[in-house]
C-alpha cells in the first residue's frame, strides 16, 4: 500500500523535495491517460514521523482491592505495548532507494526504442533486510526435573487418622500407637500431583510400575523428598514422568492431553459366584477392615467367587479412598478363601488407567476384582470400576499384595486384641510366647499390636537378631498380666494399656490402669519367651533353659518350684504357696513339683 501511494505521488510529507522532471532532446513525454493524483496531506502518513505515546489512561476508582489490582494490570499492559511500538519505530532499517530518473545519453532518434509499460524504466537497487534481533522476552526452557520436600503427618493429612492399622481404646491419647500409615492409593495422588506440577496443563491418565517399599507413617511424621523426572514424550502427547517418594514409593505417571477412550467392560463371569459370608453391614463393624469412616467406602459386597469378588463402592472425598476400597475388596477375598496368612497389604501395581475424572462424592461405583495369582507370599489381582455413566472409569492390572504371617492366634488378635493374645496359657499359671512371624515385616506388624510409644524405642535400638527374643519376652509378659487380671474380673484390656519397665534391680515391672502392679517374672531364649504373674508380695520366678540329657533322669528343682520339659527346654517356676487364692491357683498335674 505504501509503495502504491508513493507511486501516485504521496511522498514523505509536505516538506519533501519536488520530483525530478527529465528534460532535454532525448526526453519522451508519456501520456498515461490519467492525470497524476496528489493527496497533499489529505491522508496521514502510514508511519508517523515522530513516535508518540498514548495519552495517560485515567485511573479506575480504587473502591476495593480487586479494582486496584485490575487498574495496575491495565497500566502494565499499556506500558508494555507502548515500549514494543517504540522499539519497532526506532529500529534502523534501510530506506527505499528512490528510482534513478536521470535521462540516458543522447542518441539518434531512430535508435530510441519505446519501453514497454510492463517493464521497469530503471532497475531498483536490491533491499536486504536486517536479520531479526533477539526476542524482547527470552524463552524459558521447559524443566524436566522437579524435587520438593514434603512432610506426611496428621497435621498435613488429618484424614490419615482413619487409616490407623492397630485398634486401640476409644480416646487413646497417643496417635502413634494406632500406626497411622498413608495408604498407597493416597500416595498415587501425591505422585500424580507432583508430575502435574512438573508438566502442567495435562491430566493424569494412568500409572505403571508402582512399587511400595516401606510404610509412610503420619505419626510420627515422615519427612522426605518427592521428585519427578520427565522420561519421554510420545507422538500421542503422552508424557511419562518418573516420580519417587524417596525411600518409600516410586512409579511412572502417565500424563496426557485428555483421558483415553474407555474400553468395553470385561463381562467374563466369575467362577462359582455365591452370596458373601460377610455382608457390607458387618465389614467394618466386626473389624474385617481396620479403616475408619473416611475410608469406609465398601457399600455392598454382591458376590464372592473362587476367583474374585463383586461389590459396589461409594466415592468418598478422602484422597485415595476410592482406590483403597478396591484393595479392601481384594484383601477380603483372601480373608474368606485363605486358611492362613490372610493378612495382606499392597506392595505394587503393574498398571492403572483412568478413563475419566474422579467420580463425584457419593456416586455408586460397581467394582469387580479378579484374582489372577496366589502364591505363598503374594496375592495378585486385576480390577475394573464402572462410573456413574455406565462406562469403564478405571482399570487396574497387577494389583500385588504381600501376605503377612497369620495363624489362629494372630487372626484372633486382629479382631479382638482387647480380650485375646498370641501367648499360650500353660498349666501352672504361666504364659508361653512363640515366634508368630516368618520375616521382619510380619514381626514388626505384631510388635505394633503389643508395644506402646514408650516401649518401641527399646525395641528399635536392638539389632534385628536381638529384636525377636526381646519381643517374645514382652509378649509373654503382657499376655501373662492381662490373663491374670482377667481372672480377677478385669474387663477388656489392650496390650498398649500395659507398660513393661525394669526396676532398679532389673526385675520387670508392669504398670497400667489396674491398681497395684502384680509380681512379674520373665525369661526367654532365642525361640521361646515365658512369663509368670503372682499377686503382689507372693513368690514369683520363672526360668527356661535348654534341656540337656541327664543320666538317671531329670533332677528335682528347688523346693517350692515346679518344672516341665517343653520343646527341648526345661521351664521351672515357683509355686504360689498355700492359701493364695485370687487367681494364683496352680495347675501342675503331670509336672515335676517339689
Amino acid at each position: 500500500v505504501a509503495a502504491a501511494l508513493w507511486a501516485e505521488g504521496h511522498g514523505a510529507g509536505p516538506s519533501a523535495a519536488p520530483p525530478v522532471v527529465p528534460s532535454g532532446p532525448g526526453a519522451v513525454r508519456l501520456d498515461l491517460g490519467v492525470p497524476v493524483v496528489r493527496l497533499d496531506g489529505a491522508v496521514p502518513p502510514l508511519t508517523p514521523l515522530v513516535s508518540s505515546r498514548p495519552p495517560e489512561r485515567p485511573s479506575l476508582p480504587a473502591t476495593d482491592p480487586v479494582t486496584a489490582e485490575l487498574d495496575a494490570f491495565l497500566r502494565e499492559a499499556v506500558d508494555s505495548a507502548t515500549h514494543v511500538m517504540d522499539a519497532l519505530q526506532n529500529a534502523t532499517s534501510p530506506s527505499p532507494t528512490p528510482p534513478d530518473l536521470t535521462p540516458p545519453d543522447p542518441a539518434p532518434p531512430e535508435t530510441v526504442t519505446p519501453v514497454p509499460l510492463s517493464s521497469p524504466a530503471v532497475p531498483q537497487a536490491p533491499v536486504h533486510p536486517e536479520p531479526p534481533g533477539p526476542p524482547l522476552v527470552p524463552a524459558r526452557p521447559t524443566p524436566t526435573e522437579l524435587t520438593v520436600r514434603r512432610t506426611f503427618s496428621l497435621d498435613t493429612m488429618p484424614y490419615v487418622r482413619d487409616h490407623g492399622m492397630i485398634p486401640q481404646p476409644v480416646g487413646w491419647p497417643d496417635a502413634s500407637d494406632r500406626f497411622p500409615v498413608v495408604p498407597l492409593t493416597t500416595l498415587l495422588e501425591v505422585m500424580a500431583d507432583t508430575a502435574c506440577d512438573l508438566v502442567p496443563g495435562l491430566v493424569c491418565a494412568g500409572m505403571e510400575q508402582v512399587r511400595a517399599l516401606r510404610w509412610v507413617t503420619a505419626e510420627p511424621p515422615t519427612e522426605t523428598e518427592v521428585s519427578a523426572r520427565l522420561l519421554e514424550t510420545g507422538a500421542d502427547g503422552v508424557h511419562r514422568v518418573e516420580v519417587v517418594v524417596k525411600g518409600h514409593t516410586d512409579g511412572i505417571v502417565l500424563l496426557a492431553p485428555r483421558h483415553p477412550r474407555p474400553p468395553a467392560p470385561d463381562r467374563t463371569p466369575l467362577t462359582g459366584e455365591g452370596p458373601p459370608p460377610v455382608p457390607a453391614e458387618r465389614f467394618y463393624a466386626e473389624r474385617w477392615m481396620f479403616h475408619g469412616p473416611l475410608y469406609q467406602g465398601v457399600h455392598e459386597i454382591g458376590a464372592l467367587a473362587s476367583d474374585g469378588v463383586r461389590g459396589v463402592l461409594t466415592a468418598l472425598p478422602t484422597p485415595g479412598a476410592l482406590m483403597d476400597n478396591v484393595g479392601q475388596l481384594a484383601g477380603h477375598w483372601i480373608q474368606v478363601n485363605g486358611d492362613r496368612d490372610q493378612t495382606v497389604f499392597p506392595t505394587g501395581i503393574d498398571r492403572v488407567t483412568w478413563y475419566g475424572p474422579l467420580p463425584p462424592p457419593g456416586a455408586r461405583i460397581p467394582a469387580v476384582v479378579r484374582t489372577r495369582a496366589l502364591t505363598p507370599t503374594t496375592l495378585r489381582c486385576d480390577a475394573e470400576l464402572t462410573g456413574p455413566d455406565g462406562r469403564i472409569w478405571c482399570r487396574v492390572e497387577g494389583w500385588t499384595a504381600h501376605r503377612f504371617h497369620t495363624d489362629e492366634q494372630t487372626w484372633r488378635m486382629k479382631f479382638t486384641p482387647e480380650v485375646s493374645g498370641t501367648a499360650e496359657p500353660q498349666p501352672g499359671g504361666w504364659m508361653l510366647a512363640r515366634p508368630r512371624w516368618d520375616n521382619g515385616s510380619s514381626r514388626e506388624l505384631l510388635m505394633r499390636y503389643y508395644l506402646n510409644a514408650a516401649e518401641r524405642p527399646g525395641y528399635e535400638a536392638l539389632t534385628p537378631r536381638e529384636q525377636g527374643p526381646w519381643l517374645l519376652g514382652r509378649i509373654a509378659a503382657k499376655d501373662a498380666v492381662r490373663h491374670w487380671l482377667w481372672e480377677q474380673g478385669h474387663g477388656p484390656l489392650f496390650p498398649a494399656e500395659i507398660t513393661i519397665t525394669g526396676d532398679a534391680s532389673g526385675r520387670p515391672r508392669a504398670t497400667g490402669a489396674f491398681g497395684p502392679p502384680p509380681e512379674l517374672s520373665v525369661a526367654l531364649t532365642g525361640e521361646l519367651g515365658v512369663a509368670l504373674v503372682r499377686a503382689a508380695g507372693r513368690p514369683c520366678h520363672i526360668e527356661i533353659a535348654p534341656a540337656e540329657p541327664a543320666p538317671g533322669g531329670r533332677p528335682a528343682g528347688p523346693a517350692g518350684t515346679s518344672s516341665r520339659e517343653l520343646d527341648g527346654h526345661i521351664v521351672t517356676w515357683t509355686l504360689p504357696g498355700p492359701g493364695t487364692g485370687g487367681g494364683d491357683t496352680d495347675h501342675t498335674k503331670g509336672e515335676n513339683t517339689t
